[in-house]
């Protein structure tokens, strides 16, 4: 699947001389975390960013704004002291056009519970409530769970958790794998080894950053989950 924004928010020759350099990449799939991270990155070594900066949205904004090219556009996003996310699509459609990657470093957020992941990422999609301090626009319930619905985000994330180890590995970028629930539970020795990765010392401690991201799972997130669960066995029972 091509990711054709690029080409036509810039035009043609939107890759030619892009250079995206010094950056820490944050490669996520949703709900795997990646916003706390970013969090944990800003607070601790005072980088700016950690936006979703290849979105249509921000590029079109960038545009509108006077800025002239694809290439002006990375300058001033993506430089020495910034963090910012790409997704898998964006990021093939970078490499494959020739837009390198020059001393960035990479981090990949992905989730152990791919279900939870996929329960996530269905109530969000629902609600519109993307990140925990923006209010959503609807509520669901247990009511709401829809089996088929669910499952094929299961099986597109677990899919797309393959793709992202396997082309990392494949153009050969170095990058380290961070699983949002050692993250989540133990900040302070997963933060140690991000840093030791990007080989830098910490301007803040872990432990004092302020985070401003609060869990947003709960009781029917767990309801979801039950549900699937009985669903699931008992679909495999009368096979």
């Amino acid at each position: 699947m091509r990711y054709e924004h690029f080409e036509k928010i810039w035009g043609g020759s939107w890759n030619d001389g892009v250079k995206i350099q010094n950056a820490v990449v944050v490669l996520f799939s949703n709900r795997t975390g990646s916003n706390l991270l970013v969090q944990y990155l800003k607070g601790s070594l005072n980088l700016s960013g950690g936006m979703e900066v290849f979105n249509p949205g921000p590029m079109i904004k960038a545009k509108n704004e006077g800025v002239k090219s694809f290439k002006d556009y990375v300058a001033t996003l993506c430089h020495e002291r910034s963090v910012i996310k790409v997704s898998l699509v964006q990021l093939k459609e970078l490499v494959s056009n020739g837009v390198s990657f020059e001393g960035c470093e990479f981090l990949l957020t992905y989730r152990k519970d791919v279900l939870r992941q996929a329960i996530s990422f269905e109530i969000a999609k629902r609600t519109k409530q993307w990140v925990s301090n923006v209010e959503g626009r609807a509520s669901v319930s247990g009511d709401d769970f829809d089996y088929d619905s669910v499952n094929l985000t299961v099986k597109n994330l677990s899919r797309t958790l393959s793709e992202q180890f396997s082309f990392m590995s494949s153009v050969g970028f170095c990058f380290l794998p961070i699983m949002y629930e050692d993250l989540n539970h133990e900040p302070v020795s997963v933060m140690n080894k991000v840093f030791d990765f990007l080989g830098v010392q910490p301007l803040i401690r872990t432990e004092d950053v302020n985070v401003k991201l609060q869990k947003q799972s709960g009781s029917v997130n767990s309801e979801w989950v039950d549900k699937y669960r009985e669903e699931f066995f008992r679909r495999i029972s009368v096979c």
